[in-house]
Formats: structure tokens, sequence, C-alpha cells
């Protein structure tokens, strides 16, 4: 049996202690994203490796200010998914945690008190062919590009292409939570049913 999709990539951890310009969050994750094999097309842009049927997504990392982060996924048609913003509060410093693999990356700042986070990856189609969909690309983040955080950033919540629009919405559906299971269908039809963990529902997420 050969291994299923969803585990045949790597991911890599990085924690920085101690930052207080998003620019040091920037340099880290062109760093570790290079390792996985991403590539840097243009000014704070980065494109994941393409996998063995040619999917990808790229994120572009921008500097509003000392203090603000913006994060802008597109898919391979060059839609844009979403554009997010995280904060470090004024005057304090953080611990940023980096989280890179072939195809999803996760940036997230601790302030002590609360986080904030950007993130985008593909999905994993299985047990449907990963060319059954265009649709595959997924991202979000804690505050909008105006700065505003929302209700929008929950660990549901992701922004992907609905028929021919960009939407940000809630993508997980909860069936028999007591039983301690979730229910997710593929673009086919068949179910996939996954074990909750610690009141955490996993997707096949890559």
């Amino acid at each position: 049996m050969s291994v299923p999709v969803f585990l045949s990539s790597t991911y890599s951890y990085f924690m920085r202690q101690g930052v207080t310009d998003v620019q040091t969050i920037m340099d880290d994750f062109a760093t570790k994203a290079a390792a996985k094999g991403w590539t840097n097309p243009g000014a704070g842009l980065y494109k994941t490796p393409a996998d063995a049927d040619g999917r990808w997504l790229d994120v572009l990392l921008t500097r509003i200010t000392q203090q603000k982060l913006e994060w802008r996924v597109r898919d391979q048609l060059g839609n844009t998914i979403c554009t997010r913003r995280l904060w470090i509060a004024t005057g304090t410093s953080v611990a940023a945690h980096i989280f890179v693999g072939e195809y999803h990356a996760h940036i997230s700042v601790d302030w002590g008190i609360g986080w904030e986070y950007v993130h985008a990856g593909i999905l994993d189609q299985t047990p449907e062919t990963q060319a059954s969909n265009s649709r595959y690309v997924f991202g979000n983040g804690t505050r909008t590009n105006t700065d505003t955080a929302d209700s929008y950033s929950a660990w549901t919540y992701a922004a992907m292409m609905d028929n021919a629009t960009a939407y940000l919405g809630n993508r997980a559906t909860q069936y028999s939570g007591n039983s301690g299971y979730y229910l997710g269908w593929t673009t086919n039809g068949n179910r996939i049913i996954l074990q909750r963990q610690n009141s955490v529902g996993f997707q096949h997420l890559r």
C-alpha cells in the first residue's frame, strides 16, 4: 500500500524569541521556505514547488509597518485567494513560530496574552485524484488588509475559490460531535470521517 499523499510531504518548525519587527519574520520565512524547495520569483513573493500534478500556490509577504505583516495568497491561475495580516503589538516583542512544508506554510506570533497568524496550503484530494479539482488552495489570517481583527480567523475558516470568486467562509462542518468524529465529503461525494482529538477536528491538509 502506498503512502497517502497527505502524509508524503515534510515540514519544518522554527521559533525565534524577542521579535520586534516583522522583517525578522520575513527573513526567517525566506530561509525556511527555500529549504523546502520554495522559489522566490519576485520581491517578497514565494512559490511552492509543483507537486506531481503540477499544483502550486504563491504567497506575497509585505512589511506594511514594523508591527504589520501582510500575506497575500494566490492559486495557480493567478486568483487572489485572500489578503490578510498579523500584528505585533507596538512596544512589545513576540515569539514567532514558522511551520513550512513543500505545500503549506503557517506563521504565528505569541504575544504572551494571545496569538495572531497567517497561513496557506494546498488541499489533499484523497481519496480522489489530486487533479480532480482545480480549487485546492486555501489561506487565512487574523486580520483583514485594513487591520480589522474579525470573526473569520477561527480555525474552521479558510478562504478558497467558490466557483469563480474567492470566499472566506466556514469550511469545517461537524457531525456526531458527541462521538468525537467529524464527517466531510470529497468532490465526488465520498465520505471522509476524521477522529477528533482534544476537541480539534483534523482535515487532510498538505
